[in-house]
């Protein structure tokens, strides 16, 4: 038996734990924090954070420095289920094509100035990228997600959110994931991921 030192690589931080409150869960989740139970990362708030009981528990996160990352819920929107009904009916099955061009250039650059606005007025650390499902690397989302983060990233630098994360959800089909060519066309193409 030898007397052998062995140096371990040094592991990453572990993964993050993040809580989604329903609409009563604040309590609880105010209460752990009030005990000082608070073994989790995060919390991550959908747009009515600003209102009501959430908004307490979004401060009381931000003052114990704990994650708040904002969904926005882009890509629950821009499904055909996801349009408020009106549109649905309108839109004769183009529901994501309508929902496409709701977000054009103009528009799109207007929504994201909005979405930056709202980050940074509630004082959220983190928000999620406005992406959607995409059906494969030639997807018109694809191309509009990345303009859309990137003109996210811009937005919130110009109002002083520097530290201010983006978490890009790629949310693509199993088949799509599976196929080694569309994977390696989408990885390519993504700045997201270098």
């Amino acid at each position: 038996m030898t007397n052998v030192v062995r140096f371990a690589p040094r592991i990453g931080e572990p993964l993050g734990l993040d809580f989604r409150p329903g609409p009563q869960d604040h309590r609880i989740l105010l209460q752990l924090m009030s005990e000082g139970r608070t073994s989790f990362t995060g919390v991550v708030f959908d747009p009515t954070a600003g209102d009501g009981a959430h908004k307490e528990l979004l401060q009381e996160a931000n003052r114990r420095s704990l994650e708040t990352v904002l969904d926005p819920r882009f890509m629950e929107l821009a499904t055909p289920l996801g349009l408020p009904t009106v549109a649905r009916r309108n839109s004769n099955g183009r529901g994501r094509d309508t929902q496409l061009d709701s977000l054009s250039r103009s528009n799109g650059t207007d929504k994201v100035a909005h979405l930056a606005d709202f980050v940074m007025e509630l004082g959220f650390s983190s928000v999620i990228a406005p992406t959607h499902f995409i059906e494969g690397a030639a997807d018109p989302w694809f191309d509009t997600d990345q303009r859309l983060t990137e003109e996210l990233r811009v937005a919130l630098d110009r109002r002083g959110g520097h530290e201010g994360t983006i978490q890009y959800a790629l949310a693509i089909h199993g088949l799509v994931f599976a196929d080694a060519t569309q994977r390696s066309q989408i990885t390519d193409r993504s700045w997201i991921f270098r």
